[in-house]
């Protein structure tokens, strides 16, 4: 059982901030998106700046967005399994106890 609680809070940590990722990264593609007459661009990569083609940092946001959101599914379909077994697990115990 508690095994099962701590999985289940993990798991809404990673998803939670998971998520935040993703928000903030959309809301980075959105901007570069919406930019317009720009070539070269600003990264931050650790403690500098970097300058980048536009079009290849729109790029790379775009995949890692994708392969966050397929973690985040995943995440997701995890959590609800692990709140299925912990629904199980207590209603057995219910039974068991009745």
């Amino acid at each position: 059982y508690r095994e099962l609680l701590r999985k289940l809070e993990d798991l809404r940590m990673r998803i939670a901030m998971l998520r935040a990722e993703v928000q903030s990264t959309e809301r980075a593609l959105k901007r570069l998106e919406e930019l317009e007459g720009v070539e070269e661009v600003y990264e931050m990569a650790g403690h500098i700046f970097v300058k980048r083609r536009r079009e290849e940092v729109l790029e790379d946001l775009k995949v890692s967005l994708d392969g966050m959101r397929s973690v985040l599914a995943k995440l997701e379909e995890e959590r609800k399994k692990t709140e299925e077994e912990l629904n199980r697990l207590i209603e057995s115990a219910r039974t068991a106890t009745s």
